[in-house]
C-alpha cells in the first residue's frame, strides 16, 4: 500500500524490531500516513461489499454458485460444503458479505479501537483462509 511509505514498517514489521524489545510507547504511531493506510485498506472492502449488494450474497447464494463453478471451485473443498446442509453456505455468503462491509467502521472505530483492529485482522485471516481453501484465486494464489 502507498501509506506504508510514510510508515514506520522496518520499526515494527523487521526481524531487527523483532528482536530488539521495545515499549508500546515507541511503537504508537498517529498521524495522517496512518488515518490514510487505514482508509486504503478499509476502502478495499468496503467497496468489494458495495459490489455484492445484491441477492446472490445477500440471500445467501453465492458460495453455493461459486462452488458449483469448476473454473473457481477447489476441489474436493467444495464438493464437501456443497454436500452440507444449504444453510452452511447461505450463512458463510451473508458472512463474507458483512465481513468485509465491517472492515472500514471496525479499522475507525472509537471504542476499543485496538480490539477492533486485531478483530479485523483476524477476521481477514480467516476470509482470506477460506477463500485460499476454497477458490482457484489465479496470479493471487499458488499451488
Amino acid at each position: 500500500l502507498w501509506w506504508g511509505l510514510f510508515l514506520p514498517l522496518g520499526a515494527v514489521a523487521s526481524v531487527d524490531a523483532w528482536l530488539t524489545p521495545r515499549t508500546s510507547a515507541e511503537l504508537f504511531v498517529t498521524g495522517l500516513p496512518v488515518v490514510g493506510f487505514l482508509l486504503q485498506l478499509g476502502s478495499v472492502y468496503f467497496f468489494t461489499a458495495l459490489v455484492k449488494v445484491d441477492c446472490a450474497w445477500l440471500c445467501g447464494f453465492a458460495v453455493e454458485l461459486t462452488c458449483r463453478n469448476h473454473s473457481f471451485a477447489r476441489e474436493p473443498f467444495a464438493t464437501w460444503l456443497l454436500s452440507l446442509p444449504r444453510a452452511v453456505t447461505s450463512t458463510l455468503s451473508v458472512a463474507t458479505w458483512y465481513a468485509e462491509a465491517s472492515v472500514l467502521p471496525l479499522l475507525f472505530c472509537p471504542v476499543f479501537p485496538v480490539v477492533a483492529r486485531c478483530l479485523v485482522v483476524f477476521m481477514l485471516l480467516g476470509f482470506h483462509t477460506g477463500l485460499g481453501i476454497m477458490m482457484r484465486l489465479g496470479q493471487y494464489f499458488t499451488s
